[in-house]
């Protein structure tokens, strides 16, 4: 009985996400109500302040699915690739997705923007990059950790800001190189290692715009 009301509430949970999703990909987060989404889930409104505080709770935990796929696709396609590497593709793939879809770019600006969605991301980031990193004996607590994500997702912000507003003034591509540099720099790397990092993301530049794009159609089904 406890089993069959648990799966009721993840499907209504899941219906709510899949309808809301639905409707910020078709006008964007600003314009969605939580009527519209009450109309086109054809769940009460009651039942939706049940699961969700707001719609940016609904929008939130969105956000999240769109970043932790990203990792998800980090770690089946370059499993045998260096910590380094890895780190610098999750924000490359993040900059590629965002250039060419107004779903993404929009989820990563208004993520970014909101405080509370901000901080869950880098509360992941953080824990991806604790297990990525273990390797190096870096000797880093959480806090270290914390603080170094908290730096670079508030760049990537910056990215996202840029492909929001359509400024063409610096290429995406500047962007992306200047956030992995900027970001391994952090985590101690050499010039040299970053030097190597960035020639092997030119090398499998194809391969991250094909995961870029997978990212776009996993986060809109998810």
């Amino acid at each position: 009985m406890e089993k069959s009301a648990n799966n009721q509430t993840g499907n209504v949970s899941a219906r709510i996400l899949a309808m809301a999703k639905a409707l910020f990909v078709e006008q964007g987060y600003k314009k969605t109500t939580i009527r519209q989404i009450v109309e086109k889930s054809g769940i009460l409104t009651g039942s939706i302040y049940h699961f969700y505080k707001n719609k940016e709770a609904i929008f939130r935990e969105i956000v999240l699915l769109v970043v932790k796929q990203n990792t998800v696709l980090i770690n089946k396609y370059f499993a045998d690739e260096s910590p380094a590497f890895k780190y610098a593709a999750m924000n490359v793939i993040s900059i590629k997705a965002a250039d060419v879809n107004e779903f993404i770019r929009e989820s990563y600006y208004e993520g970014y923007t909101s405080n509370a969605i901000f901080e869950q991301i880098v509360e992941h980031v953080t824990d991806t990059t604790e297990t990525m990193f273990k390797e190096r004996q870096l000797h880093y607590s959480r806090q270290d950790y914390y603080v170094r994500n908290l730096l670079i997702r508030g760049a990537l912000r910056s990215c996202a800001a840029k492909l929001y507003f359509k400024n063409d003034e610096v290429s995406s591509k500047k962007c992306s190189d200047m956030l992995v540099e900027m970001s391994l720099s952090l985590f101690e790397y050499s010039k040299d290692e970053i030097r190597t990092v960035l020639k092997r993301l030119e090398q499998l530049d194809g391969r991250l715009t094909s995961i870029a794009h997978q990212l776009i159609r996993d986060s809109v089904k998810l």
